[in-house]
């Protein structure tokens, strides 16, 4: 049997540079994608979270975007609030 205790939240950003360099935070990746240096994904999941309402809000892939990234340290910020 297996137990898992505790909460993951994983994020994952697949992009590709299109030119220049990019710093590799998420802001930097938001400001990259605003001035068309990156191209690509961004996915951000939680898994062990007792309410399943709570998991399906926060599992999603998206371009990325300044807007995307906004959108993601939103919901991370709300994960410190709601203490998971």
């Amino acid at each position: 049997m297996r137990f898992s205790v505790g909460v993951e939240v994983k994020l994952v950003a697949n992009f590709s540079t299109v030119k220049g360099s990019v710093n590799l935070s998420l802001t930097g990746l938001g400001v990259a994608a605003s001035a068309g240096k990156i191209s690509g994904t961004i996915s951000l999941s939680l898994y062990g979270a007792s309410l399943s309402r709570i998991s399906e809000a926060f599992t999603t892939t998206s371009s990325i975007t300044a807007e995307t990234i906004e959108k993601i340290l939103q919901q991370v910020a709300t994960l410190k609030i709601i203490n998971i």
